[in-house]
């Protein structure tokens, strides 16, 4: 009968501790969009949040992480400026860019965030792919690639000098 109490007991550990809540410890997120003289670069701060991530319970896990709009840069102040300003961004009546995950799936070895992303107080559904890949110490180091078209969360206007899609490049640890 003892045994079958610590067998229980060191199976909820390992339930518990496969799905805890991990932080986000360190990250970037890249962007680029092609405009008419090339493509543009440039970076926001790490991602910051909370992420949920069993590999083995995907229905258990979840993700909640914030961008700061205004880290938003791409080395020319006047164009850090313009894209934080009222008409893309607006950066100042809504500092953070937030995704929200309401179910993760996995597909061919690249998983998959359903979920709401808000941009600029525009709220959008969405399916991030991403990779995870657990490190010696614990913790997991994400990557995501894929793109977004910004007239969806009205980011500009409609222009011929600058193209829709952004491509966003994301990195994280979560521990």
């Amino acid at each position: 009968m003892r045994s079958i109490f610590i067998l229980m007991s060191l199976m909820i550990v390992a339930f518990v501790a496969g799905a805890q809540t991990s932080a986000v410890i360190s990250g970037k997120t890249d962007f680029s969009i092609k405009y008419w003289a090339g493509t543009c670069e440039g970076s926001f701060d790490a991602p910051k949040g909370k992420m949920k991530f069993d590999p083995a319970n995907l229905a258990a896990s979840s993700i909640d992480v914030t961008v700061a709009a205004t880290s938003f840069k791409t080395g020319n102040s006047t164009r850090d400026k313009d894209v934080k300003a009222k008409k893309y961004l607006n950066a100042a009546a809504h500092p953070l860019i937030r995704f929200t995950s309401s179910g993760i799936t996995s597909k061919g070895g690249t998983y998959y965030a359903d979920g709401i992303l808000s941009i600029k107080g525009t709220t959008q559904k969405v399916s991030i792919p991403f990779k995870a890949v657990k490190k010696g110490d614990g913790s997991y180091a994400i990557t995501s690639t894929f793109t977004l078209n910004r007239l969806d969360y009205k980011v500009g206007e409609e222009t011929m000098t600058m193209k829709n899609i952004v491509t966003l490049n994301i990195s994280a640890v979560i521990k």
